[in-house]
């Protein structure tokens, strides 16, 4: 439950980034969707993609470098949200998740790096403390969208409730 609690807050934040697309192209919703699902499974692409636009579109440069921070911290849970998303699990004899292996392709030395945890609480810690601090940045994030939206004079987005 808590992988998938993870995977739900990951993406409902991540459609946030949408939202901020949609603004910075000054677009309706089929537009942006499009642009946004042409890096279907690239989400550093999809962030870039941001950055870039609002130094383009962003004339207040403390807004930029907010933008780009949250373009960031936002990387830095897909790497927790992604390692969980593409592991492979081994189960107990009782059907519990015992242990997760992770795969990433590395630049450096090694072409593969092989991650292995234990399902332990503290693993269950990292997921559950990821899921949360996605809560709070998520929140943060629709503040910063709709900043983005009063900059560049478009409709703010009405938030989930």
């Amino acid at each position: 439950m808590a992988i998938g609690g993870l995977m739900i807050r990951w993406a409902s934040t991540e459609s946030v980034f949408l939202v901020i697309l949609k603004h910075l192209i000054g677009r309706d919703d089929l537009s942006a969707a499009i642009i946004w699902h042409s890096f279907r499974g690239n989400s550093k692409a999809r962030l870039d993609l941001i950055t870039r636009l609002s130094r383009e579109q962003i004339s207040n440069p403390t807004l930029r470098k907010e933008v780009k921070a949250a373009c960031d911290q936002f990387a830095g849970f897909s790497g927790v949200r992604n390692f969980y998303a593409h592991s492979v699990f081994r189960h107990a004899p009782d059907g519990k998740i015992s242990e997760v292996h992770g795969v990433e392709l590395t630049y450096d030395d090694d072409p593969v790096r092989i991650t292995n945890k234990p399902m332990t609480r503290a693993t269950l810690n990292e997921i559950t403390d990821t899921t949360r601090k996605l809560v709070k940045f998520s929140r943060t994030t629709w503040d910063l969208a709709d900043k983005i939206a009063d900059a560049l004079g478009v409709p703010r987005e009405p938030r989930p409730v």
